[in-house]
């Protein structure tokens, strides 16, 4: 399949965690691959899996990845292939944590859900409800550069669905994408100098061209997660590492799952690469990195201003925490 420039390199960042299996939200249970429902067709894809994984690490396309297979909460199948840090030799790890980028979103939409469970919060309600910034919101038509009144709120169904109109910094088009970069607008891969609130204002203050789309008529991936996760903080009163803490992270068991990594977990961070002109791997350094109009900087977890919490792309994990 082909992909565009940015999108490989995203796939470069997150490539190396591969959850096979999402259970249904408890800790796993060791189990025999026979306990756990996979059968001999299911293995023999497994060691398929493991091949090609292991001829990517000998070709240096992929420094190593963590596969993991689960059913009905009982972990059938867990290993680690290559290497955490290529060029120090050091093995990947079962135990290895990674940044998971995007796969932050299903979290915060759970979290989005308890808030609904407890009554806080409808998903029909519109955002501006708890964030004002967001009230009367105008579309720029992008053919004749025109600017109307949205028809409706933005609500938080649209966030949780990504048809809010808002999208991310590095993938807006003209002429958004200067709009976006003139405010500064964070897309969650670093620790900017302002808060993940300040943020939401800058987004939410762009001159009343930021709408893609009229909200919920199409679908444009982008920060309404991020926006979703400063909701929660103003709902709950708490911010959004405390949240899930509290209310995902403890009770499932999730204790190597972060925003704000602790110093001691640090040195299980997977190093992170980028693939060349060559399709071999290239160790991304602790500056932070540019490409086009995203930038993402490796140290983000345990670097930086703490407590910027972004539901997006923020947190750090592991391939059994998150399974």
């Amino acid at each position: 399949m082909p992909t565009f420039p940015m999108t490989r390199w995203l796939l470069a960042l997150c490539l190396p965690m591969l959850v096979a299996t999402i259970t249904h939200g408890q800790a796993l249970d060791k189990a025999t691959s026979q306990e756990a429902g996979l059968n001999s067709t299911a293995l023999h894809q497994i060691d398929a899996l493991l091949e090609l994984l292991e001829q990517a690490v000998e070709r240096k396309q992929l420094g190593g990845a963590v596969v993991l297979l689960a059913r009905d909460g009982k972990l059938g199948y867990l290993s680690a292939k290559g290497f955490q840090d290529v060029e120090a030799g050091k093995a990947m790890a079962s135990d290895t944590l990674f940044r998971i980028a995007s796969m932050s979103k299903p979290v915060t939409s759970v979290a989005v859900m308890i808030l609904v469970d407890d009554g806080k919060l409808s998903v029909t309600d519109p955002v501006s409800k708890y964030l004002p910034e967001f009230k009367n919101q105008k579309v720029l038509m992008q053919e004749s550069g025109e600017l109307v009144p949205a028809t409706r709120e933005i609500t938080v169904h649209d966030l949780l669905t990504h048809t809010s109109g808002l999208t991310y910094r590095f993938m807006a088009q003209k002429p958004f994408d200067q709009l976006y970069h003139k405010a500064d607008i964070c897309d969650g891969l670093i620790r900017p100098a302002f808060t993940m609130a300040e943020n939401v204002r800058h987004l939410a203050a762009l001159p009343l061209q930021h709408l893609q789309h009229q909200p919920g008529s199409a679908y444009q991936y982008g920060l309404s997660t991020d926006v979703l996760g400063r909701l929660i903080e103003v709902i709950s009163g708490q911010d959004l590492e405390t949240f899930m803490r509290k209310r995902i992270f403890e009770p499932l068991g999730m204790n190597d799952t972060y925003f704000d990594l602790p110093a001691d977990k640090a040195a299980r961070l997977a190093v992170v690469y980028e693939s060349g002109a060559d399709k071999r791997i290239n160790r991304i350094g602790e500056e932070t990195v540019t490409k086009g109009e995203l930038s993402y900087c490796v140290t983000s977890p345990y670097r930086g201003q703490r407590g910027y919490h972004s539901g997006g792309a923020g947190l750090t994990s592991s391939a059994a925490d998150y399974a």
